[in-house]
């Protein structure tokens, strides 16, 4: 029973980071600087940011518990794969 909460627990400390990131860093700060540097850029920076934001939440969740990252990557992987696009126009 105590296994299962540490992995939930790195698990959801995992989701959390990447949410975060992807969500109050990102967003936020892409729409701040797409006036000043123009819409040639946007695509490889939200590029930038989302693997910088899934090397954050494998780290978080690598630190908490290490036998949680394949399980947190095969959760990241049921979820890009079920038809979600990746469109993101500003």
């Amino acid at each position: 029973m105590m296994r299962l909460v540490v992995w939930a627990r790195a698990i959801l400390a995992g989701w959390a980071t990447l949410l975060v990131i992807a969500f109050a860093v990102e967003w936020p700060l892409l729409d701040w600087t797409a006036p000043v540097f123009g819409s040639m850029w946007i695509a490889t920076a939200s590029l930038g940011f989302d693997c910088a934001a899934l090397f954050a939440s494998g780290w978080v969740t690598g630190r908490l518990n290490r036998s949680t990252r394949c399980v947190q990557a095969s959760c990241l992987r049921r979820r890009s794969a079920s038809g979600i696009s990746g469109d993101r126009s500003i």
